[in-house]
């Protein structure tokens, strides 16, 4: 993500400032002491946060989602097995493929008439988008993701 410059990536610690002009924080470090910290100070600033693999340090959960056209299925263990969500949105992925998401479109277009025909998809939305007429797809977040031998 920092390559595709989507984020910033410093390596440091993690300071409490961190968290200022951020609606997001997701901590994913493999110090315990940092993480908690990360949670106490989003959860004093009313913020989202996501402990990765920790379900009692986050306020929101980040599910496994498999997309095909208009078609969205989210698979959450609750934090209790990233490995077995992953393995899931595969099997669901190959299980309703394209033809779910083309069957979704046509009950989508019978179900609203003549009018449905001319509105489209998520996808179509997307490919179709100009700079004058562009809807932000990601908001501002904060991630710490370092690991003790990132700290100086």
């Amino acid at each position: 993500m920092a390559a595709e410059g989507s984020i910033t990536w410093q390596r440091r610690a993690y300071e409490r400032g961190d968290l200022e002009r951020c609606l997001i924080a997701i901590a994913a470090t493999d110090d315990t002491d940092v993480n908690i910290r990360v949670f106490n100070d989003a959860e004093a600033r009313a913020m989202l946060v996501n402990v990765v693999d920790v379900p009692p340090l986050c306020n929101f959960i980040l599910p496994a989602i498999v997309r095909t056209g208009p078609l969205a299925v989210a698979i959450s263990t609750a934090g209790a097995s990233p490995a077995l969500a992953k393995r899931i949105k595969r099997e669901i992925g190959e299980l309703f493929g394209e033809p779910y998401a083309t069957l979704a479109i046509l009950l989508n277009d019978v179900a609203r008439g003549p009018r449905a025909r001319s509105r489209p998809t998520r996808t179509a939305r997307s490919s179709s988008r100009t700079s004058s007429t562009a809807i932000p797809t990601r908001s501002r977040c904060c991630a710490t993701a370092m690991s003790r031998r990132s700290r100086t």
